[in-house]
């Protein structure tokens, strides 16, 4: 059986400013088929291999919300709908792959597995991704949310 791995990490620098405008959130994702980097080719046709995805996220108005945990739920969310996209152009013998999405944040982990989110500003995020996650459940698109050790993303996705 077929194994896809989709590897997310996110962040924000300057976490610690209380200016949010001096935050700056980012993530980055790649997908392993097999245990091996998938190779993506961009928009000019170029060879990308994975991480296919490091995106600089804006930066935050006055009364937004940046932070790691938030930049971690971005990330989770562009796997699933990553995932999502990936079945509907799969065929249905494609279906049958062992789909793994890993991270590295135990708060985000928890949070999809049923652990109180304490914060207000992050309450709509994690109900998103959960929505997203049950959307998938019921379209047959097989997954599991994995937590892995902070060392085995850094292996894949450099940082």
């Amino acid at each position: 059986m077929t194994t896809i791995s989709i590897v997310v990490d996110g962040g924000c620098l300057n976490n610690n400013l209380l200016d949010m405008s001096k935050r700056q959130m980012y993530f980055s994702m790649a997908v392993l088929l097999d245990d091996k980097p998938v190779v993506f080719h961009d928009i000019g046709g170029n060879e990308r291999p994975s991480p296919f995805c490091y995106r600089n996220l804006e930066k935050a108005t006055e009364n937004e919300v940046r932070s790691n945990n938030v930049a971690e739920l971005i990330a989770m969310e562009s796997a699933l709908l990553y995932l999502e996209q990936f079945f509907e152009r799969t065929t249905d013998l494609n279906r049958r792959a062992f789909v793994e999405i890993w991270t590295d944040s135990a708060d985000v982990f928890g949070w999809l597995n049923g652990n109180k989110v304490k914060a207000q500003h992050l309450v709509s995020y994690v109900e998103h991704i959960k929505n997203i996650h049950k959307l998938l459940a019921l379209k047959r698109c097989m997954h599991s949310i994995v937590l892995k050790p902070r060392a085995e993303i850094v292996a894949i996705l450099g940082h």
